[in-house]
């Protein structure tokens, strides 16, 4: 067996981040975005993005030669093939003066294609059933109220759009007609607080904002999900937070899904970040966004 996707990206990640400081010597510069927080804060989130920037001392030009000589040398790519790695693809996916952002997915030896965010790892993916392959792969189950598997959603890097984003797919039969987590909303001591996410993935990453606080998280399986009776049911009577992605898409799908709550809760506040940012790209402090929510109307 080899080894696990995640733990092979974090591998390629430190690889990459040694050689670069090695090249840069002691010029200052750092990492930024899901590899700093997995890295110096202990996140269980790996992105597929590699995020770097340098003090106004070093041009953005000599990062981005740096980075790009240690992913095209032969040292690299003879470790990571001692790993089971057998190609890595990288695309410049953004570059400014203040961020450089390199797109990267490794194709594992027998075909698999590791590359791509988890949204979370270790302990909450074990905790919201999640299965990952060391092939790329991520199994994402649905259950309804009482546990009862209802669907089953698969992920994998080829299915990333030329945008940067990523889609889902469902395993044939599968029923999506209760939020993700809602089997286990009320595990352990009861919450009057709810925040509302747009996806799995985003459900998970503010589940690990928000531990050690009396809030639960639920997620809609997508933005154009619709709201049923039988959906809000959990937040009768509870405080309720929530949380969509700031674009064109989500923004009028999250007003959707206030004034449908506002019929089972008076108590529904709207969370905004900054346009065009999410949860999984951006690194987002939910705290910070409860703490600046504003009530829906």
């Amino acid at each position: 067996m080899g080894i696990p996707g995640f733990l092979l990206r974090e591998r390629f990640h430190l690889l990459v981040v040694h050689r670069l400081a090695e090249r840069l010597e002691s010029r200052p510069w750092a990492v930024k975005g899901g590899i700093g927080l997995r890295f110096f804060h202990r996140s269980p989130r790996l992105s597929e993005d590699l995020d770097c920037d340098v003090g106004a001392q070093v041009r953005p030009e000599t990062l981005r030669r740096g980075v790009e000589a240690i992913l095209a040398d032969g040292r690299l790519a003879a470790d990571l093939a001692a790993m089971g790695v057998a190609a890595v693809r990288a695309t410049a996916a953004k570059q400014t003066a203040t961020l450089q952002r390199w797109k990267v997915a490794l194709r594992i030896a027998g075909g698999g294609v590791c590359g791509f965010p988890t949204g979370g790892a270790g302990e909450l993916v074990h905790h919201w059933g999640w299965g990952l392959s060391g092939d790329g792969w991520a199994l994402v189950p649905h259950r309804d109220a009482t546990g009862t598997l209802t669907g089953v959603r698969l992920r994998h890097p080829s299915l990333i759009r030329p945008s940067g984003g990523s889609r889902m797919v469902c395993v044939p039969g599968s029923r999506f007609r209760q939020l993700y987590g809602v089997w286990i909303i009320d595990r352990g001591a009861p919450s009057p607080i709810v925040l509302l996410c747009e996806g799995e993935t985003d459900a998970i990453q503010a589940s690990r904002d928000v531990r050690g606080y009396a809030i639960r998280v639920l997620g809609v399986p997508g933005a154009g999900t619709a709201p049923t009776a039988l959906m809000l049911e959990p937040f009768a009577g509870r405080d309720t937070f929530v949380l969509f992605d700031e674009d064109d898409v989500s923004i009028p799908a999250g007003d959707r899904w206030c004034e449908a709550l506002l019929s089972v809760t008076p108590s529904v506040w709207r969370c905004r970040a900054p346009f065009g940012e999410d949860l999984r790209s951006s690194g987002l402090n939910v705290l910070r966004l409860l703490g600046d929510a504003r009530p829906a109307s």
